[in-house]
């Protein structure tokens, strides 16, 4: 699946503009990253994001946290086999 397919079918499912890009590099690249945002985000949404990365077989794993009290999300994306420069 291509970058840009993955990041149109993210933001079909609720993910926001800017998780949907960061995630959609890492999908296609088999690269890591860990960002911090305030945009919010669903169980729905993390659960098709979860079922996404099954069926597609992407790679990743996903960490999101919420920080209480200030509106924030901890998202740690980490690809499992790492692309080799």
């Amino acid at each position: 699946m291509e970058q840009q397919e993955i990041y149109v079918r993210l933001l079909k499912v609720g993910i926001s503009e800017t998780d949907a890009k960061v995630i959609a590099d890492c999908a296609a690249t088999k690269s890591s990253a860990s960002w911090v945002n305030t945009d919010p985000i669903s169980r729905e949404s993390i659960k098709a994001l979860l079922d996404m990365n099954n069926e597609h077989k992407f790679g990743l794993s996903f960490s999101i946290k919420e920080v209480p009290n200030r509106g924030k999300y901890i998202w740690e994306v980490k690809a499992l086999q790492p692309n080799k420069k």
